[in-house]
């Protein structure tokens, strides 16, 4: 087991290799192997970096086949689960913390996730007409990458990405110029986290779209269908469809 590992290892990736990874259990006597016999044969450094990452649970238990308390991803997608969610869950802990894994939190994490998309839509709606591309990020970005720079501390990187977001909001209305650095900060951010600029719909309305919804389902209550019939066309302008059925409104993205 030991000897294969650094077969693979020098035959792919060359006699040193920049990071190395792997879990907490691997450290003695599997790695301390692989660097003995690897740098002993041919007398080079075997491995640059080493991360080490710690346990995972699965709703406060360890995740084991003889507890049958695992899943795969194929299976939180059949459920229904926001890959984002799911993203953004194993995002948030260290990887030295042990992870507990909890589909609970995914509707927190799409509330966070929901922030963070807002934030990105109003900055390019600000930032229109700008090019952006030759767009300095402001200090926020540094910040971000000297968390990550200190072991790659997501924990820390992440309250810099929410101050950073709220200092903006905090300064009103922005000028196409501010809103443009936003922008190319916040796409410095996107780069490392994958959650601003997703492809994938967030299944929750942002707070513009979900009170002309909401000011439908009154215009409804009240038979003012005229009233309704305009916001649901205001809507769908939105990208947004919605269905009327005995059970409520439904809405869904188009």
């Amino acid at each position: 087991w030991h000897i294969e590992c650094s077969a693979m290892a020098t035959k792919y990736l060359g006699r040193t290799i920049d990071i190395h990874a792997g879990g907490i259990d691997l450290l003695f006597p599997h790695h301390t192997n692989e660097i003995a016999q690897s740098e002993c044969g041919y007398g080079c450094k075997f491995a640059r970096y080493w991360i080490h990452n710690a346990h995972l649970k699965v709703n406060g238990k360890k995740m084991s086949k003889s507890l049958g308390n695992f899943f795969t991803l194929r299976e939180l997608l059949a459920k229904g689960h926001s890959p984002l969610a799911m993203r953004y869950e194993l995002l948030k802990t260290h990887y030295r913390d042990t992870l507990d894994f909890r589909e609970d939190n995914f509707t927190a994490n799409l509330s966070v996730i929901k922030k963070f998309q807002e934030f990105a839509l109003d900055m390019e709606r600000g930032a229109a007409g700008i090019d952006t591309a030759g767009v300095a990020p402001d200090s926020a970005q540094t910040e971000f990458l000297a968390a990550l720079s200190e072991d790659l501390n997501i924990q820390n990187a992440l309250t810099v990405v929410h101050e950073y977001i709220s200092k903006v909001r905090s300064e009103g209305a922005l000028s196409s110029e501010r809103a443009g650095q936003a922008l190319a900060t916040i796409k410095s951010f996107d780069g490392v986290l994958g959650l601003f600029f997703s492809d994938e719909k967030p299944k929750v309305l942002p707070a513009d779209l979900q009170t002309v919804f909401d000011e439908r389902v009154r215009a409804r209550q009240e038979k003012n269908f005229k009233r309704s019939d305009e916001l649901r066309d205001s809507l769908l302008e939105k990208g947004v469809e919605v269905k009327d059925s005995k059970d409520g409104p439904t809405w869904r993205w188009r």
